[in-house]
C-alpha cells in the first residue's frame, strides 16, 4: 500500500487526509494481514501448524495493539513530513 501511495504521490496534493488515508491503510488494513501470515507462517516453521490457530487467536490481538503503538506514530511522522522519494519503503 506504501508503494502505490508514494507511487502517486506526484498526481495527489500532499495533504494531512491524504497522509492520514496513507496510514491508516498500512496500519490498520495491512497489518493485521501481516500478523496473520507472519504468525501462520513461524508456526509451520517451528513443526507446530496444528497451533496456529489458537496462537492467532490468543497472540494476535495484542501484537496488533503493540505495533499500532509504535507504528501510528511512526508513519505519521513517515507520510506527513518525508518528501515521498525519501519514505521508507518498508513502512508497512
Amino acid at each position: 500500500m506504501h508503494l502505490r501511495c508514494a507511487k502517486h504521490a506526484a498526481l495527489i496534493p500532499q495533504t494531512l487526509a491524504v497522509n492520514v488515508a496513507c496510514m491508516r491503510a498500512c496500519t490498520f488494513a495491512m497489518q493485521k494481514i501481516q500478523h496473520q501470515v507472519h504468525g501462520t507462517w513461524l508456526c509451520a516453521a517451528q513443526g507446530k501448524g496444528h497451533e496456529v490457530k489458537s496462537k492467532l487467536k490468543n497472540d494476535l490481538k495484542p501484537t496488533v495493539i503493540a505495533n499500532w503503538k509504535l507504528w501510528v506514530p511512526a508513519q505519521f511522522i513517515n507520510f506527513r513530513l518525508v518528501p515521498p522519494h525519501l519514505q521508507v519503503c518498508s513502512a508497512i
